[in-house]
């Protein structure tokens, strides 16, 4: 069953908010999270679909530049290094940790770029959200 304009306009909505919080959780984290964020230089599609894979709800694109900037927008981008391909809830289960990173790499996120080995780990952990035993220690 197609998306309606609504749902597809929520999805989009949720994604660019999750993915904001997540980079900004971990830009102003404990460690060294906001070195290694600040560091980050790589553009990554996420494509929502439905829950059997076969439908799209669209783009979402975020760009990671130097110095800790973020910019979320709608659309695919060219450029991107890596493409994930997920229904929504999917992503959440991942960011939220009820997901591994094995669950995610063999079938649960469709990924496009499993080459770019070091730009994988890095958005799959800025990805996730920081355990609150992490968090306080």
């Amino acid at each position: 069953m197609p998306f309606t304009p609504d749902e597809i306009d929520n999805m989009h909505s949720m994604m660019r908010k999750s993915i904001e919080d997540l980079h900004k959780e971990k830009l102003n984290g404990p460690g060294k999270w906001p070195e290694k964020v600040k560091k980050y230089d790589m553009v990554v599609n996420f494509e929502m679909m439905g829950p059997d894979f076969k439908e799209s709800a669209g783009f979402v694109t975020a760009k990671f530049e130097p110095g800790g900037k973020l910019t979320v927008k709608d659309g695919k981008s060219d450029d991107a290094v890596l493409e994930l391909k997920a229904p929504l809830g999917n992503f959440f289960q991942f960011s939220s940790n009820e997901m591994s990173l094995i669950a995610a790499l063999f079938g649960k996120l469709k990924i496009k770029g499993k080459r770019h080995l070091k730009a994988l780990l890095n958005i799959s952990s800025l990805m996730r959200v920081i355990p609150e035993n992490k968090l306080e220690g």
